[in-house]
């Protein structure tokens, strides 16, 4: 699962976490990181370079690169002689084959039942330059295949109405909600838990011992892209890098004509040519391992699409001198995070297998803004395991996700060696009174409620201070104002990789340096698609939300809907398998004319069209390939049946 031994969080030996990034071996270096990278991913820069010019580059391979980089291979695939030509650069190496839970994890490593998938984040993490208050700070990027998805996104709510209307226009809400939310929940595998009768008995009376306190709570299963079991494991997580790992190892990279993914290179900046008076992105210099700069070169009309994260991309654009609102710098968000663990025991200990690990979720107003709200009951969150008492006693963790922001501002510029640094002043209360209260209501309503259902008693006082782990915020103190002690932590800005909103989309006619279909205003052929984008917080983990947008910028960029709407005496069938394919159609109404009736070929993305009446529905034959064999024309001799219909396109997936 690991490139590097030494990269292994229980290994006895190997660097210190500052040298980690550097001491992976690039694949434009003679060795290879491991066997599988030197096998698959075999491609230099300079043999990308030669193999130029490029349709679309794609910066990137998280998330946003990673989601938009699998959904334009699939287009490319259905689309045939019409496929674009796309490099994907990757400043990291191969390190995982699958998302961090999907293989063997450390046992024990951690006294608690979690995942471990923060465990795995903070050992394989960059670090980022950061000045000021970086005591606050706890993140980092992932300069691997993946990105963070390798570790992070099995939380994958949607964000609420509220949070969409200040972060997104009109179009890109109405796309989400209608469409891309729903396509992005099935790429991820969102999972919902089988309800026990104890399950719906535990959430229905939250939400009714909640009546009259004010909170309007509604709680119900948390949304995960995976399917969790008992003791915190999970099955199938979702990563970007298990589409990107199946289309390198299904050809060698250097062997790919119409799709290329580079490792271990940098995208450094863009470099433009002036196009009826905008400036166009011309072509791409990346930075090699060995320090080598090479520039990769764009088709005309090719486009550029940064995905390198919050950071890097606008560091990218800054560099490139782009006209960005201040050429100096960017800011950068990242919303409050507030939590409650208190560990418990079950009156009749067998009840614990009976109920199992419950994550659920509502959402609560907190004064003016929307706030989501999870509690995770004998199960691992989708915080960062903090080291627990003891492997057997369960916990109930009860996390505050706010779109608050005020106690925490960074910036994000280039230092003289053109490489981003993150300036952070942190001196804020975030919380009013009266928002502090209605979040302690809230926990000791749900606390009760479990408490008087499930037969459990807390093993420590309510109001007892939380010991602090070393995730949680050293200061400001989140102390209920005139009391003491505080009563819920403050998580570490980074710590779960949200940063965003450096360069945000702008709303209907507003400012902001991208627009609604992500491109970048007044350059051509530039495209933002990651968590730069976010105009305001969101509430909620926003890896759902990025993948839903890179799937709309991919069906922006490729189009899959291209073609015309058949006669009503014409029955059209069009070839989106992704190979050649020989089809048949029968006729019923006895109108076949002149090769009407012929078997015929149709390679991907091609099309044919019958004449057939228009009121008699045909059987319509598919021979795929027989993949025993090797010629251009050998099919297996059993078709699918497919049923047609003249007026209707047919699509042959």
């Amino acid at each position: 699962m690991w490139g590097t031994t030494q990269n292994r969080p229980w290994a006895p030996e190997g660097p210190d976490p500052a040298s980690r990034t550097s001491s992976i071996p690039s694949s434009t270096d003679p060795v290879f990181n491991n066997e599988l990278q030197r096998k698959y991913f075999n491609l230099t820069a300079q043999a990308a370079a030669d193999a130029g010019p490029y349709d679309i580059i794609i910066v990137g391979t998280g998330m946003g690169g990673g989601v938009l980089a699998g959904d334009l291979f699939d287009t490319n695939s259905k689309i045939g002689d019409g496929a674009k030509k796309i490099l994907v650069i990757e400043k990291g190496d191969l390190v995982f084959h699958s998302y961090c839970l999907n293989s063997a994890r450390p046992g024990g490593a951690q006294k608690d039942r979690g995942h471990q998938n923060g465990l795995f984040f903070t050992t394989f993490k960059g670090d980022y330059d950061v000045r000021g208050a970086k005591e606050t700070w706890n993140g980092g990027p992932m300069h691997c295949l993946g990105g963070r998805s390798t570790t992070w996104g099995l939380y994958a709510p949607r964000m609420h109405d509220r949070a969409l209307q200040t972060c997104f226009s009109d179009a890109v809400r109405t796309a989400l909600t209608s469409e891309f939310y729903e396509m992005a929940e099935r790429l991820m595998n969102l999972a919902l838990p089988w309800t026990k009768t104890i399950h719906q008995h535990v959430m229905e009376r939250l939400n009714m011992d909640d009546a009259g306190r004010g909170a309007n709570v509604q709680w119900q299963w948390g949304r995960t892209a995976s399917e969790v079991r008992y003791a915190g494991s999970s099955k199938g997580a979702f990563s970007t890098i298990d589409k990107l790992l199946q289309i390198a190892t299904s050809k060698p990279m250097a062997k790919q004509e119409s799709f290329k993914i580079l490792l271990g290179v940098e995208a450094r900046e863009i470099v433009w040519t002036q196009t009826g008076g905008v400036r166009t992105a011309d072509k791409v210099k990346v930075k090699t391992a060995s320090g080598n700069e090479i520039d990769i070169q764009l088709a005309a009309g090719g486009k550029v699409v940064l995905c390198a994260g919050s950071v890097a991309s606008p560091a990218i654009l800054l560099r490139s001198n782009a006209d960005l609102p201040s050429r100096e710098k960017v800011t950068l968000k990242d919303h409050e995070i507030f939590y409650k663990i208190r560990p418990f025991r079950y009156q009749d200990p067998s009840v614990r297998s009976e109920v199992g690990p419950m994550k659920l979720q509502t959402y609560v107003w907190l004064g003016a803004e929307i706030a989501l709200v999870n509690l995770c009951l004998d199960s691992s969150g989708f915080l960062p395991r903090a080291k627990g008492i003891d492997d057997d006693i369960p916990k109930l963790t009860t996390t505050f996700t706010t779109r608050k922001s005020s106690g925490w501002k960074g910036e994000v510029r280039l230092n003289s060696d053109r490489e981003p640094v993150i300036d952070i002043s942190r001196d804020e209360e975030p919380l009013n009174r009266a928002e502090q209260q209605t979040m302690e209501t809230v926990t000791k309503a749900a606390m009760k409620t479990i408490q008087d259902v499930l037969k459990v008693e807390f093993l420590d006082q309510d109001d007892k201070e939380d010991t602090q782990d070393e995730f949680a915020d050293p200061y400001p103190k989140v102390a209920q104002q005139g009391t003491t002690p505080k009563y819920f932590q403050r998580l570490r800005m980074g710590v779960l990789g949200h940063e965003m909103g450096t360069l945000p989309m702008a709303l209907e006619g507003g400012d902001g340096p991208v627009d609604e279909n992500l491109s970048l205003k007044g350059h051509g052929g530039v495209y933002i698609c990651d968590m730069s984008v976010f105009r305001e917080l969101p509430d909620a983990n926003p890896s759902l939300t990025l993948a839903a947008l890179s799937i709309r910028l991919s069906r922006l960029l490729l189009p899959r809907d291209s073609l015309e709407k058949p006669k009503d005496n014409e029955l059209k069938v069009v070839n989106h398998s992704g190979e050649t394919i020989q089809v048949w159609v029968s006729d019923q109404g006895n109108v076949a004319n002149g090769g009407q009736n012929d078997y015929v070929q149709l390679r991907p993305g091609a099309q044919r069209s019958w004449t057939r009446d228009k009121d008699i529905p045909e059987a319509v034959f598919v021979f795929r390939r027989d993949p025993r064999k090797s010629g251009e024309n050998d099919f297996l001799k059993e078709p699918e049946l497919v049923l047609g219909f003249p007026g209707r396109l047919l699509p042959v997936m």
